[in-house]
């Protein structure tokens, strides 16, 4: 199990939530999936907290970062919500250029559309990845 689905299941799953399909057998299956992610991230300890736009702005702040406001409509970004989950080894991000894992400590997501993709928060450098696989052999 790769934990992370590849891009035609999540399509799929998306369009099913989206209910294009009006199948109870097809919910079911829906449901069933999401129970299983669910068990694996439970196993794995994999922790998700979300978070609003707003509070990522002060979290900056508090580091001693500033923010630039780049937008005209800055109250919708404030109330945008995103979706911060910890890595494991079965749910990473693929990067779609090479097809491998990107090893991260986090990952972050609009909470309303996930389906648009993730940003890899704490990413190793590559020579320490390489170092890890060398390890590994």
């Amino acid at each position: 199990m790769s934990g992370m689905p590849d891009t035609n299941e999540r399509d799929i799953v998306t369009e099913l939530k989206m209910g294009r399909f009006e199948s109870p057998y097809l919910q079911r299956a829906i449901d069933e999936i999401e129970s299983l992610r669910e068990q694996v991230a439970a196993a794995e300890k994999v922790k998700t907290i979300a978070i609003t736009g707003e509070a990522i702005r002060d979290l900056a702040d508090f580091a001693g970062f500033s923010v630039q406001e780049r937008d005209a409509d800055m109250q919708e970004l404030m109330e945008t919500e995103y979706v911060l989950r910890t890595t494991s080894p079965s749910y990473m991000p693929i990067n779609e250029e090479t097809g491998e894992a990107v090893e991260c400590m986090a990952l972050v997501y609009l909470s309303d559309y996930p389906e648009e993709g993730c940003v890899p928060l704490g990413m190793k450098a590559p020579e320490e990845q390489q170092a890890k696989g060398e390890q590994d052999d």
